[in-house]
């Protein structure tokens, strides 16, 4: 849609939890948090970079 790419690594770890919704949802958490800490040590304004992370809808088990 908005033509962004997902990294192959990514895609291909995506594709292994594909049968499990919950594993997919905890790698795109753990995806988002680690280029967030990416942005805050490149200098991004912590509230700007951790925005989208609170966003983010986690329901509990």
């Amino acid at each position: 849609m908005c033509g962004a790419s997902i990294p192959s690594d990514l895609y291909a770890a995506l594709e292994k939890r594909a049968d499990s919704p919950e594993r997919v949802q905890e790698l795109g958490v753990v995806h988002a948090t680690i280029q967030s800490l990416g942005l805050i040590q490149g200098g991004a304004p912590q509230e700007a970079s951790l925005n989208a992370v609170r966003r983010l809808k986690i329901r509990p088990n």
